[in-house]
């Protein structure tokens, strides 16, 4: 009987972290999806003083939830996310809009990709 309690526990504890792990992961792609989509909003209104403060919140917010997510998700992901959002401060500085634009969506297109490989569907586990 000891046994049982002991295995549905650790089960218990496993479903637990991976469900704890989920919400984690969704609720940071969810901001960082906004973000983007605020400073792609900001860009093509030509607001570019205010996407490039947004861009470095964007970038700090990355930084600070990147060690985290590289223990969650595969790293091809985050590394391809990381080298993305370091240019944008660049080309935003030096006008290069529409690369800028370009690797914005790139970056999205790849946080939004993460979230949809670990979500558990039939599709993820087979």
């Amino acid at each position: 009987m000891k046994r049982v309690l002991i295995a549905t526990g650790i089960l218990l504890a496993i479903i637990s972290v991976s469900l704890g792990s989920l919400v984690y992961i969704h609720s940071t792609i969810s901001r960082l999806e906004l973000q983007i989509t605020e400073i792609e909003e900001e860009v093509l209104r030509e607001d570019y003083q205010a996407a490039q403060a947004h861009t470095t919140e964007l970038v700090t917010h990355w930084h600070q939830v990147e060690p985290i997510l590289v223990r969650l998700v595969r790293h091809s992901a985050i590394d391809e996310t990381t080298g993305d959002l370091a240019k944008l401060p660049y080309l935003l500085e030096y006008e290069h809009y529409g690369e800028f634009m370009s690797e914005l969506s790139r970056a999205k297109m790849i946080i939004l990709r993460i979230w949809e490989d670990e979500v558990p569907n039939l599709k993820n586990i087979l």
